[in-house]
């Protein structure tokens, strides 16, 4: 048995919490107050009444001049009839269905309704997405439905529509026509009741008070039908005492006739639709633009969850209500509905586009991309940029370590390997990456760049034309300038925390022997030569044997530095000695082959 209350309470079970939150999830306005009904709810006496005929009448004659007027169709007042609202009319409709009507056509994306009936009364369905797949299946199918505009999509129809209604009238087949939305359009739709004469005995026409007005719960709607259907559907309003009351009879009198109030709700979801629509192409998002109806459907495929876990999580975090798009078959989309205020829509959608783009990532992924550096020159000094540096820091503390696993390596980490996946950029910036080299995101790998089987930590920067030999390491945010050499086997030093702290920064055209150690913040100069098994850290003494003196965390440039010691009497320390300026010899000697850098 199909179980109704369990699939029409989905949605409810995201939000358990009776909490106040902003509500973009069902079609039922929150801005607007009809005042038509708080000036005429002194006639609340008529409750005291039957049903009339008389009053019957007087509203059919009323509902047939709104369709004259707005849809310019002339209906006989004996093919229409009062319902109490879209989902009585479609209820109606299924009980007058004969044994023999057992296939149902709905287009997809669909509105869960139209599904939820025809499980009720135990149907067949037929999804379709295209109208050329149900051509194909046209004389098996007994009924379709049709939304106008359609829901969730606000797509409208047009004249083209007209080669389904022949082949309906062909192979006589019934099509069930809600036009719930006609009324709110950002083009004005086609409507089907202008064909209503033509196709009398194919056509269903439903709509209601509830979109247009805004009134959901005044139940109030018409049927435009053949004149055997609406005798039937009388009949069961008897029964079933489903009549429209005096007072609600009343009330829909006054609606239909008054233009003012709709052509203003219209307009005011036209304005919310604009502004809306010029934030996500500001921000950037993907989404469906509706015709008609006040739904948009935003694409969340950037943040690779469910649209369930997407509004799960919206909820958690800004309290606004949304539909996933899994309900109406768009699994990497969720559907908001512009049924708050303008500025509350704004910030919702502001909140919306947040929680896509996660600010975080964007951070990170400007460092990976060079946009963002953690040390840059001013005035010919190297400084540290801390905001930049707090972003890295702040992604560690707030971010939860993943599992993921690639070709037999079990990684437990917030950071993974930036180039996982992203063959297109390696091609575009040249580089070349042996196996086992790994950077991990949040680094900046620069143009031409040499990789062998080497590490590159968070928020470093190697720029452009650098080699990077078998298994050396570069530390969390240092720095390596153009044309760097970096040899086998070399440790280059990185700092987090604490923030102040420069890393270590090797300047342009530095060439760093293998197995050397360049730590603590150290800074080497421009065309530097640091001879192989070099240590240098914070409390190294830098000795410049021509000068006779010392530097402190600082290579100048040109220089060429090897291991030594300094003779303290009775005990000696190491030392990096400054043997002499950079000349022709050295330049002979570490000359890197210009073929190495050919990269196609």
């Amino acid at each position: 048995m199909f179980d109704f209350k369990i699939k029409t309470k989905n949605i409810n079970k995201l939000f358990k919490k009776k909490t106040k939150n902003i509500d973009l999830s069902i079609g039922e306005v929150k801005n607007y107050k009809n005042k038509l009904i708080r000036n005429n709810i002194k006639k609340i006496e008529l409750y005291n009444l039957y049903n009339k005929e008389e009053s019957s009448k007087k509203l059919l004659k009323v509902i047939k001049n709104y369709i004259k007027k707005i849809f310019f169709a002339n209906i006989n007042l004996k093919n229409i009839t009062t319902t109490m609202g879209n989902r009585n009319a479609i209820y109606n409709f299924f009980l007058i269905l004969k044994k023999k009507d057992k296939l149902i056509a709905i287009k997809k994306p669909r509105y869960p309704y139209y599904t939820y009936i025809s499980n009720f009364f135990r149907k067949k369905i037929f999804y379709f997405k295209s109208y050329d797949e149900l051509f194909k299946e046209i004389k098996n199918i007994s009924v379709i439905i049709i939304c106008n505009p359609e829901n969730p999509t606000g797509k409208t129809y047009n004249k083209s529509i007209l080669k389904l209604l022949k082949l309906c009238k062909k192979h006589n087949k019934k099509i069930l026509i809600d036009e719930c939305y006609s009324s709110i359009y950002i083009k004005k739709p086609f409507s089907f009741s202008n064909l209503f004469n033509k196709f009398e005995k194919n056509i269903t026409i439903i709509n209601s008070l509830s979109k247009r007005s805004c009134s959901p719960g005044l139940k109030s709607g018409y049927m435009i039908s053949n004149k055997t259907n609406i005798i039937k559907i009388n009949v069961i309003k008897n029964l079933s005492n489903t009549e429209l009351s005096e007072f609600n009879k009343f009330l829909s009198k006054k609606i239909w006739k008054d233009k003012k109030h709709a052509f203003l709700i219209n307009k005011d979801y036209k304005k919310k639709m604009k502004t809306c629509l010029k934030i996500l192409k500001k921000k950037k998002i993907k989404y469906i633009e509706p015709k008609g109806a006040f739904y948009i459907f935003i694409n969340i495929s950037k943040t690779k969850k469910s649209s369930t876990n997407f509004c799960k999580r919206l909820y958690k975090k800004y309290k606004i209500k949304t539909v996933p798009g899994s309900i109406f078959s768009k699994e990497k989309y969720i559907r908001i509905a512009l049924v708050e205020d303008k500025k509350k829509c704004i910030k919702s959608l502001i909140k919306i586009c947040k929680l896509i783009k996660n600010k975080k990532n964007i951070k990170i992924n400007k460092i990976s991309k060079g946009k963002l550096t953690i040390c840059y020159k001013k005035n010919g000094k190297w400084k540290v940029n801390k905001k930049n540096k707090k972003i890295i820091i702040d992604y560690i503390k707030k971010t939860k370590k993943k599992i993921s696993n690639k070709k037999n390596t079990i990684n437990y980490d917030i950071f993974f390997n930036n180039f996982l996946n992203k063959k297109k950029i390696l091609k575009k910036k040249k580089i070349r990456i042996t196996y086992l080299s790994y950077v991990r995101n949040g680094a900046y790998i620069g143009y031409k760049v040499i990789m062998m089987p080497c590490f590159v930590n968070v928020g470093a920067y190697v720029d452009d034309e650098s080699l990077l030999d078998s298994w050396s390491t570069i530390g969390s945010c240092a720095r390596i300038g153009r044309k760097v050499h970096i040899s086998g086997g070399v440790g280059i030093g990185g700092v987090l925390e604490p923030i102040n702290e420069k890393p270590v920064i090797i300047e342009d055209e530095v060439f760093i022997g293998a197995r050397s150690e360049i730590v603590e913040g150290v800074i080497i100069k421009k065309k530097s030569v640091i001879s192989m098994g070099v240590f240098i850290g914070k409390s190294t003494k830098i000795y410049h044997r021509k000068k006779k003196k010392f530097y402190n965390s600082y290579i100048p440039e040109k220089s060429v530095v090897v291991p030594g010691c300094i003779n303290y009497g009775f005990y000696s320390l190491y030392a990096a000695i400054i043997v002499k300026s950079k000349d022709k010899k050295t330049k002979n000697k570490i000359n890197i082959n210009k073929k190495l850098r050919i990269t196609k």
